[in-house]
């Protein structure tokens, strides 16, 4: 008799397993596809949390005009003010500054092969590929997106990355997009750039465990690029 294939949990008891309720702990523990959407899971409710919470706030980009004074007047008034009393907007004001005042990145060229190592991330698949029946995982955010955007999971050298794009919830027509960067003793030494040709877009940090989110974008493509001191994991032509 073939023994029965206990159906992997639901967003929402991943979710649950994620405040503490061991229910299915047997099994995510020991199921890598369930850790991994685990991962993908946490990063949009921290990324929920953290733009519910800052509806207000200005946007990164808002942000990087403020700092180099591309705003006008009355602009850069009222974002001054708010900065004085938003702890998150300081903080990402400061990671701006340094970002402004560091040494740029190496030209293109021989000197700059020398330097820094390319890996072009290869697509694998997608993290519920292939999952159907009662037990498959539900989108965490379906009412809210209107439709499934699966995770893709990349693989870059000795590095797994996990991006997931959805409908910025904050900003109607525009896309957020985060992911998940494993393989890294110290992850956060990487910063994520979004770049279309030669402009850079925008930018954001890479958290101590390997997450990061950007979100108020156009639904356009863009080439990704995870960026650390002497290495750079390139995604080229990523459509959001």
């Amino acid at each position: 008799m073939t023994p029965s294939i206990s159906p992997h949990p639901t967003d929402a008891e991943l979710l649950a397993w994620l405040n503490g309720d061991a229910t299915h702990s047997a099994h995510i523990t020991h199921c890598p596809a369930c850790l991994a959407r685990v991962g993908v899971l946490s990063n949009e409710e921290q990324f929920l949390q953290a733009n519910l919470y800052r509806a207000d706030c200005p946007s990164a980009h808002e942000l990087g005009e403020y700092e180099l004074k591309l705003l006008p007047a009355f602009r850069i008034n009222a974002i001054a003010a708010h900065v004085a009393h938003c702890p998150r907007c300081s903080q990402e004001l400061a990671l701006l500054r340094t970002f402004f005042t560091a040494s740029p990145l190496p030209e293109t060229g021989p000197s700059a092969a020398e330097q820094i190592r390319v890996i072009i991330a290869r697509l694998l698949g997608d993290v519920r590929a292939g999952w159907q029946g009662p037990g498959a995982m539900q989108p965490v955010m379906a009412a809210m997106r209107g439709e499934e955007h699966k995770p893709q999971i990349y693989e870059a050298g000795d590095y797994q990355l996990t991006i997931e794009v959805l409908d910025d919830p904050i900003n109607p027509g525009r896309r957020a997009l985060f992911g998940l960067l494993i393989g890294e003793e110290a992850p956060a030494l990487f910063e994520i750039q979004l770049w279309q040709g030669d402009h850079l877009v925008t930018y954001a940090p890479v958290d101590e465990y390997g997450n990061f989110s950007i979100s108020d974008l156009m639904n356009e493509s863009y080439d990704l690029k995870l960026i650390k001191p002497e290495l750079e994991i390139r995604l080229e032509a990523l459509r959001l």
